[in-house]
């Protein structure tokens, strides 16, 4: 099996309850996932596929279950570990698949008038590879890195797997 790219794009906001606070274990999954729990809640609730968690600065860190990135002008943006994300696995596999195919990336804080001026948005996890998102208030978005990506990660799995 491989990773397919959703075919609607994720309708997100930003979860506004709680802000994650950055300490020594922020990079690793831990048992301590009430904060995210809260975030998928609140998103059902409010009719959302996700909501995107902010760290103590307002600075936009990943959704409840993904690592984020931002595509601006052909170039991805995602929060750094040093602003408290998740040091996912499919983060540092897409990072690598986009330096390898001339696709800058800068991981930098990203804020929330970021994403108005975002060409795209998509989420990342092992489980489900790339989501793109659709949509964050009035804003759309398309899904042309997003999509290239997951036909690189794909082909890469191909290949690993001597296909």
């Amino acid at each position: 099996n491989y990773f397919q790219l959703n075919y609607k794009g994720l309708e997100i906001d930003i979860y506004r309850d709680i802000k994650l606070q950055k300490t020594f274990l922020s990079p690793f999954k831990t048992k301590n996932g009430l904060t995210k729990v809260m975030a998928s809640l609140k998103a059902k609730e409010l009719g959302f596929d996700d909501l995107i968690l902010q760290n103590d600065k307002g600075d936009l860190l990943e959704s409840a279950n993904s690592n984020l990135f931002i595509v601006s002008n052909g170039v991805l943006y995602t929060p750094g570990l040093n602003d408290g994300c998740i040091a996912g696995t499919m983060r540092m596999m897409v990072i690598n698949l986009a330096i390898q195919n001339n696709i800058r990336v800068y991981e930098c804080p990203i804020l929330p008038h970021n994403l108005l001026s975002a060409d795209e948005v998509f989420l990342t996890n092992a489980i489900s590879g790339i989501r793109w998102v659709g949509g964050y208030r009035t804003k759309r978005y398309q899904n042309t890195i997003a999509r290239r990506l997951i036909l690189l990660l794909n082909a890469f799995w191909m290949k690993e797997l001597g296909q």
